[in-house]
């Protein structure tokens, strides 16, 4: 009986082995990508929003001045393209917007009135930026321009003179993509465009005046993002 027990025991010590062996192995669980939004590739958009700054006229002849404060409000449209290496994102953009930012004082001969009207600005910038997955974090710097009129009426007639004024800008922005392709943004410019000569003409006399400019300039905008695909982050 003793014997009977012992083989019984040996033979199912020497199948265990080989029945686990057999079993199925369990599964090894694969770390799923989590997606992280790709700021990479072209984009278009609009914008809307406020500009305001100071004026100053110099007029050469009897060297006297005015000065005043331009505000108003703008819309316009904006194109660029966006390269990303890791979390740091590098572009260039361009801006054209519709402005209605006027201002007047007036001028140092008291019958007159010195206006100044910017009708369009634009600019183009290079971007860089961070980014937190959907949040990216940007800084923005290059050229812009200003087109301007410059009017001075009185009574008796009035003068006025037109211009493109080239200056510079730098601004700062922040920007969220709330969809793959949809992105919207709140930026902040400054723009600088220094002392300009210009002159204004009426129909029987010319008036010469140093025109200095600088404008501050708020805005919001919705960008689209032409193949705005996430990209898969381990």
């Amino acid at each position: 009986m003793r014997s009977l027990l012992f083989c019984v025991a040996a033979l199912v010590a020497c199948s265990a082995p080989s029945v686990a062996a057999d079993m199925p192995a369990r599964p090894v669980p694969v770390p799923v990508a989590a997606p992280v939004y790709d700021w990479g590739g072209f984009y278009g958009g609009v914008n809307a929003g406020g500009a305001s700054g100071p004026t100053n006229w110099l007029f050469n002849v009897v060297r006297t001045t005015t000065a005043h404060q331009v505000s108003g409000g703008f819309g316009g449209f904006q194109t660029g393209y966006n390269f990303q290496f890791r979390s740091f994102v590098l572009g260039i953009e361009g801006d054209y917007e519709f402005a209605n930012v006027n201002g007047s004082s007036l001028c140092p001969n008291p019958a007159f009135l010195c206006h100044t009207k910017d009708r369009n600005f634009a600019d183009i910038t290079g971007r860089v930026g961070f980014a937190w997955d959907r949040v990216l974090l940007y800084a923005k710097g290059g050229e812009a321009w200003a087109f301007n009129r410059y009017q001075s009426p009185s009574n008796a007639r009035i003068f006025t003179g037109t211009e493109t004024r080239a200056g510079w800008l730098g601004g700062v922005g922040i920007e969220y993509a709330y969809d793959p392709c949809w992105t919207v943004k709140v930026e902040y410019n400054y723009l600088d465009f220094g002392t300009k000569t210009v002159t204004q003409y009426a129909t029987n006399g010319t008036s010469i005046v140093d025109v200095t400019q600088r404008l501050n300039v708020a805005k919001v905008g919705i960008n689209y993002k032409f193949g705005g695909p996430l990209a898969a982050k381990y």
